[in-house]
């Protein structure tokens, strides 16, 4: 099993790497995920996908922090 981290997984080539992931989950353990904001989309990919972590540049709401699925860790950064 590979382990995985997707920078700039809101993106077209990181939607794509994620589509593979979704594909071949049995080769894949997804780390994390960063993108630039915290987006519902960004948000919706860590539902589905349960990485160990999420991380952005944006600091995001509470709701939104509140709504990242349990085991799953915010980072931000600059």
């Amino acid at each position: 099993m590979k382990r995985l981290g997707v920078l700039g997984s809101t993106g077209s080539v990181g939607s794509q790497t994620l589509d593979v992931v979704r594909a071949y989950r049995e080769d894949f353990e997804l780390i994390g995920l960063l993108a630039k904001r915290a987006s519902e989309r960004l948000l919706l990919q860590a539902i589905e996908l349960r990485p160990k972590y999420v991380a952005c540049y944006e600091e995001p709401s509470r709701e939104w922090l509140s709504r990242l699925p349990e085991g799953t860790d915010f980072l931000k950064g600059e």
